[in-house]
C-alpha cells in the first residue's frame, strides 16, 4: 500500500485512541487518577500530530543510503523527534499501571528516564547516520540503553507480581507483551528503511504504526480498564471492612433528603 495511506491511517488511529482512553478514564473515574489520565492521553495526541505532519508532506528530508551514498532515502525526522518525547511519557503511563503508589512511581520514573531518553536519541542518530561504521556503533549504544531500560521495567513488574499474588498472572502477561513490543521495535529499526533496508519504506511505516498504536493506545486502554476495576474492588472491600468493624446494632446518622425534614439526621442501622 502507498506510504500516504499508512501515514493517514496512523493519524486517525492515534486520535481515535485519544477518545478511547478518555472514555475508559471517564468510565472508571475516580479510580484512575487525573494526572495519570492526562499523561496517558498525551502520548497518542503527540504521536497523532507527528503522523499528521508527515502525511501532509512535512517533517522529512532526503539522506544518503548507507551502502550506496549516491542513492537517497526518505528520512522521517518527525517520527524520531516524536519518539524522544512520547516514549518517556509512555514509560510514565506503564509505571502508573504497575505501581499504585504515586511517590514510588515518580521515583522509579526518574531512575529510568535517563536510559529511556538515551535509547530514543541513539535510535534517531542511528537512523540519521549513513556511514556503516558510525551506524553500527550507534546501534550498539541504542541496544545497550534498551537493555538497561528493559531490565529496569522488568524488575518493577517482577517485584509487583511477586508482591501481589492476586494479579500475578496479569502482571507477568504485561511483561511478556511489553517484551514482545520491544523486540519488534528493534527488528523493524534494524531491518527497516533506515537500517539494513530489508523492508520497504511502506512496510517499515506500517510496522511502526501498528507498534505505536499497540504501545500508546491498546495497552494503556486495556491496562487502565483493569486498574480501574481493581481499585474499585479494593475500595468496596475497604468500605465493607470498615462497616463490619462498627459492629452489629450500631446506629449511623445520615441526612434525610426527603421533602419533609430536609437536612435532619435520620437514624439507620449499620
Amino acid at each position: 500500500m502507498p506510504m500516504m495511506f499508512w501515514l493517514t491511517r496512523s493519524t486517525a488511529d492515534q486520535w481515535l485512541g485519544v477518545l478511547m482512553l478518555l472514555f475508559v478514564v471517564w468510565l472508571r473515574r475516580p479510580a484512575v487518577p487525573t494526572r495519570t489520565a492526562r499523561v496517558v492521553a498525551a502520548g497518542p495526541v503527540i504521536c497523532g500530530a507527528a503522523y499528521c505532519l508527515l502525511a501532509s508532506g512535512h517533517g522529512w528530508v532526503y539522506l544518503p543510503v548507507a551502502d550506496d551514498p549516491t542513492l537517497l532515502r526518505d528520512f522521517y525526522l518527525v517520527r524520531y523527534l516524536d519518539w524522544i518525547v512520547v516514549v518517556p511519557i509512555t514509560l510514565f503511563a506503564v509505571l502508573s499501571i504497575a505501581l499504585t503508589d504515586s511517590a514510588e512511581r515518580d521515583r522509579e520514573w526518574l531512575k529510568l528516564v535517563g536510559p529511556c531518553t538515551g535509547m530514543t536519541v541513539s535510535a534517531a542518530l542511528y537512523a540519521f547516520a549513513w556511514d556503516p561504521v558510525i551506524k553500527t556503533l550507534l546501534y550498539v549504544v541504542f541496544f545497550g540503553f534498551s537493555i538497561v531500560l528493559a531490565l529496569g521495567v522488568g524488575r518493577i513488574f517482577r517485584e509487583q507480581a511477586e508482591a501481589d499474588n492476586v494479579h500475578f498472572k496479569k502482571l507477568r502477561r504485561d511483561m511478556r507483551f511489553l517484551a514482545g513490543l520491544w523486540t519488534c521495535y528493534h527488528v523493524t529499526l534494524l531491518l527497516g528503511s533506515d537500517g539494513l533496508r530489508w523492508f520497504l519504506p511502506s512496510v517499515t511505516t506500517a510496522n511502526f504504526e501498528n507498534l505505536d498504536f499497540a504501545l500508546t493506545v491498546a495497552y494503556p486502554f486495556v491496562a487502565l480498564s483493569r486498574v480501574g476495576r481493581t481499585r474499585e474492588a479494593e475500595e468496596k472491600a475497604r468500605h465493607h471492612a470498615e462497616t463490619l468493624e462498627t459492629g452489629p446494632g450500631t446506629i449511623m446518622l445520615r441526612p434525610s433528603h426527603g421533602r419533609l425534614g430536609r437536612g435532619r439526621p435520620r437514624a439507620t442501622p449499620a
